[in-house]
């Protein structure tokens, strides 16, 4: 099965898994038996699901070997083989606001608060705005008029927020999220917007 694994940032900032070793290239093997969220080695058929997952920004392509036990979102197998991680940060940071514009789009009057959120994350992420007019932004954001517009405000100021706190992982899930929530209150309605969010994701990710 290939997939999406997601690595922490170690220490010195080199990706490592869950047990503190170094992800690297290669097959990493462990024995059974299986449990799914507990035991195993993980990885995600859909990027958006891995993402729901992530200990940390840094990614790589895998295939799982071996023994392979499937869940609704992810699986788990006694071999991993990687292809190379690295950090997807920013890759993330844009999906997020892309997102976010999603769900902005959808509303009729949102706050121009959290439209100003989206458009200072992409200059941050272009080197063209301060740390510290992100982090006012993402204040303002908070404070957005929420009303009938609340998931899209939402999906704005955590990409903003996370942005200014470099958490990228957490901006882009939250992010989603509450795209899929602005989407409609009917289930499928949000299963659309997820469907459309790993496409536009795992396009992003294996173009840039």
């Amino acid at each position: 099965m290939k997939g999406w694994h997601f690595a922490a940032a170690g220490p010195n900032g080199t990706p490592v898994l869950r047990d503190g070793t170094l992800a690297v290239a290669g097959t990493v093997r462990v024995k059974g038996p299986l449990v799914l969220c507990e035991w195993g080695l993980h990885a995600s058929e859909r990027a958006l699901d891995a993402l729901k997952y992530a200990p940390g920004p840094w990614l790589s392509l895998v295939e799982l070997s071996g023994e392979v036990v499937r869940g609704e979102d992810k699986a788990v197998a006694t071999a991993r083989t990687a292809g190379g991680y690295r950090d997807v940060s920013s890759i993330l940071h844009e999906f997020a606001v892309r997102c976010a514009v999603r769900a902005l789009e959808r509303v009729q009057v949102p706050d121009e608060r959290s439209w100003a959120a989206c458009d200072l994350t992409l200059g941050w992420l272009m080197g063209v705005v301060a740390d510290e007019t992100l982090c006012d932004a993402a204040d303002d954001a908070a404070d957005a008029d929420y009303g009938d517009a609340y998931a899209a405000n939402a999906a704005a100021y955590a990409a903003a927020y996370a942005a200014a706190n470099a958490t990228a992982y957490a901006a882009a899930c939250a992010a989603a999220d509450a795209a899929a929530y602005a989407a409609d209150d009917a289930a499928y309605a949000a299963a659309n917007e997820k469907e459309a969010q790993n496409t536009e994701l795992e396009k992003m990710l294996r173009t840039t």
